[in-house]
């Protein structure tokens, strides 16, 4: 569905031919090498020191692999790499850090919900691994679809936003006030 998606809606301008070697030049190995490690590190410390012991020597070096590279990886990023996949005007960009906390937690929320709607699925309902599994493609088809028609919906302009927010907030807040024994001491336009 997404490779559908983006081959039909994605419409890239044609480039000039050009010499491969140099396409090549402009590939920083050296940071992607270091991130693969970075991250290899670290996953397999938290796995091994979940699986065997916190303090065996295997995780302990495994994580002192991890800050060794991780610090390898921003070196190389900030200092010698010509062409960096993580710019430091990117990473280090204040307005961005909401959306980089965002887009952390909501991965890791993720995650953590792939795990126990299964376990939850299998252990209280009883269903079988291959049901649980298809009830967490039905909701990746469902977060997709919210996420395009949100898209959709918003249509890239700020006001029609807010003008969205306004009107749910607008809507919560009459429901509320349904409920509610007393008058609320704000009013929305």
């Amino acid at each position: 569905m997404a490779i559908a998606s983006v081959s039909f809606g994605l419409h890239l301008p044609k480039s000039g031919p050009s010499d491969f070697s140099a396409k090549l030049k402009r590939v920083d190995f050296t940071g992607s090498l270091a991130l693969i490690i970075t991250v290899f590190s670290l996953l397999f410390g938290l796995d091994h020191g979940g699986n065997i012991s916190w303090n065996d020597s295997v995780t302990l070096l495994s994580f002192s692999s991890f800050a060794l590279f991780f610090i390898l990886f921003g070196a190389i990023e900030l200092r010698i790499a010509s062409e960096p996949f993580a710019p430091k005007r990117i990473i280090f960009n204040r307005s961005l850090i909401a959306g980089y906390l965002v887009n952390f937690f909501g991965v890791a929320v993720g995650m953590n919900l792939i795990f126990h709607v299964s376990l939850y699925l299998q252990a209280v309902h009883g269903n079988t691994a291959a049901e649980a599994g298809l009830w967490l493609v039905l909701c990746v088809v469902g977060g997709l679809l919210g996420s395009l028609s949100t898209r959709l919906r918003a249509s890239s302009t700020l006001s029609q936003c807010l003008d969205m927010a306004r009107s749910s907030s607008r809507r919560v807040l009459s429901s509320c006030r349904q409920e509610l024994p007393w008058e609320p001491c704000f009013r929305l336009p």
